[in-house]
């Protein structure tokens, strides 16, 4: 594994952000004084913020183009290298789940061959206890259930063993489609509230585009106060 190299960074511009903040820390508002100092301040902090982005954008952009030059060649021959390694998952999986259904069959006809064979061993005892004179014990015979033994399908008589590769599994997806029916049901109470997710941002949105008048059910809108400052 590559070591991950640590960015060297101007220690002046290290010095002078701590010192920056610190004072930011230390700023109060409670007069018209102040409130200017305030403002000053933060209009020399936007000017410093700006010279720290253009003094980063530097070192980040030949980091990034680089960055987006390697990924683009690794995707170029992974994505298809994973596509490939899907389309050959499924067939296999396919074929696996195929030869399950097919020795779940086979069992299930071995099953009814045994239940059959049972019932005739069973009409047969009750037709020789009958002949017997012993009506009663042939009717209880006939009317007791038949259980025969188990037969469990055997799927990996034709499934080989091959190191590195696991057995078959089925993955399950979701497509929502219909909100409107999610969204009554979950209210219901038919299905769980998880169901469902508030868009935060659509809300945010919605609570600035009305003035913080937003009045919708379960919604309770915050506010914070700020203010811009230009260099």
């Amino acid at each position: 594994m590559a070591t991950a190299v640590e960015p060297t960074v101007d220690n002046e511009i290290k010095t002078e952000a701590l010192a920056l903040i610190e004072q930011a820390r230390a700023i109060k508002v409670t007069n018209a004084a102040e409130y200017q100092q305030a403002c000053d301040f933060g209009r020399e902090l936007a000017g410093r913020i700006k010279r720290a982005e253009i003094y980063f954008e530097n070192l980040i952009e030949p980091a990034r183009t680089a960055w987006k030059r390697l990924t683009t060649a690794r995707d170029a021959i992974l994505t298809p290298m994973e596509q490939a390694k899907k389309h050959v998952s499924q067939l296999a999986a396919n074929w696996q789940l195929e030869e399950r259904k097919r020795a779940e069959a086979e069992a299930e006809q071995e099953r009814i061959k045994a239940v059959r064979a049972e019932e005739d061993r069973r009409l047969q005892a009750a037709e020789a206890l009958a002949a017997e004179g012993r009506q009663a014990e042939a009717e209880q015979l006939l009317v007791e259930e038949a259980i025969p033994m188990p037969i469990v399908a055997n799927v990996s008589q034709n499934v080989p063993k091959v190191s590195g590769v696991s057995t078959a599994r089925l993955y399950f997806g979701i497509e929502v489609t219909s909100l409107k029916l999610l969204v009554e049901a979950a209210a219901a109470g038919k299905i769980p509230l998880e169901c469902l997710k508030a868009d935060e941002s659509f809300l945010k949105k919605q609570a600035a585009a009305f003035k913080g008048k937003l009045a919708y059910p379960g919604v309770r809108v915050t506010q914070t106060a700020g203010t811009s400052f230009r260099s």
